[in-house]
């Protein structure tokens, strides 16, 4: 009798010991299982429908600017799966630049921000180049203005805040110390040539600000260099800069 009920005692502590492992190992299947949830500032990415794009486009143009003109790039600017949508309209003498985040499939958008400029048009403004140029991880857009003359055009770079929903142009301190919108009116002719780059050409890891200027008189060309480095707070003149650029210029003005 003694024996049966130790044998059932060793029996119960087995059958306890089996019921544990199963449990331990059953647990992590159990919570591989649950469903993930997204962060409430997470995005999931869809690339839009041309379709849904020229509905919002419609929608976030008021009527002074041609929807049907209008130019467009969607990009992921925040870095969260995006997407946002870059549009350039113009109407009679007045352009605008406006960005939006696409919310979802049913054309809802939130609007960032909107800039506005009156000049002599061409054409709808379009995004020429996004590139992180002040090195603060979010990127700047550079803008074909489409206004000017027969030989001249202009583009200008345009910062956008997230955070306080905000887009403005890129300031530029000049050699006067004066403040200035970094929109530059670029030309190409016989006499006269103006253009501007944005390159890490001092090979310090930033980005600069490269303006160049040329003149032809009497078969003769001369060059001139602004160069401007990022301050942590705007583009600034540098002398020194400007002086190392012109003397890696070609004969014809050239970096």
């Amino acid at each position: 009798m003694k024996r049966f009920i130790l044998f059932l005692i060793i029996v119960g502590i087995i059958g306890v010991g089996v019921f544990v492992l199963t449990s331990e190992k059953e647990a992590p299947h159990e919570q591989q299982t649950q469903p993930q949830t997204l962060e409430a500032d997470e995005i999931a990415f869809f690339e839009p429908s041309e379709t849904l794009v020229k509905n919002i486009i419609k929608n976030a143009l008021d009527a002074r600017f041609d929807s049907e003109t209008a130019t467009y790039k969607v990009a992921d600017l925040d870095r969260k799966g995006g997407p946002e949508l870059i549009i350039g309209a113009a109407g009679q003498n007045t352009a605008t630049i406006q960005i939006l985040t696409i919310v979802n499939k049913e054309k809802e958008y939130e609007r960032i921000g909107k800039i506005e400029y009156q000049e002599l048009l061409r054409e709808a403004p379009e995004v020429k180049e996004i590139t992180d140029i002040d090195g603060d991880g979010q990127e700047e857009i550079i803008m074909s203005l489409m206004y000017g003359g027969a030989s001249s055009w202009a583009e200008g770079i345009l910062d956008v805040d997230f955070v306080k929903r905000t887009m403005q142009w890129v300031q530029i301190r000049n050699e006067s110390g004066q403040l200035q919108d970094a929109i530059f009116i670029l030309a190409a002719s016989a006499a006269h040539r103006n253009a501007f780059q944005i390159q890490d050409a001092d090979k310090d890891g930033k980005k600069e600000i490269v303006e160049t200027f040329a003149q032809t008189l009497l078969d003769k060309t001369e060059c001139e260099v602004s160069a401007y480095e990022w301050d942590n707070d705007v583009f600034a003149f540098d002398k020194t800069l400007s002086e190392q650029f012109l003397s890696k210029l070609g004969a014809d003005c050239v970096m």
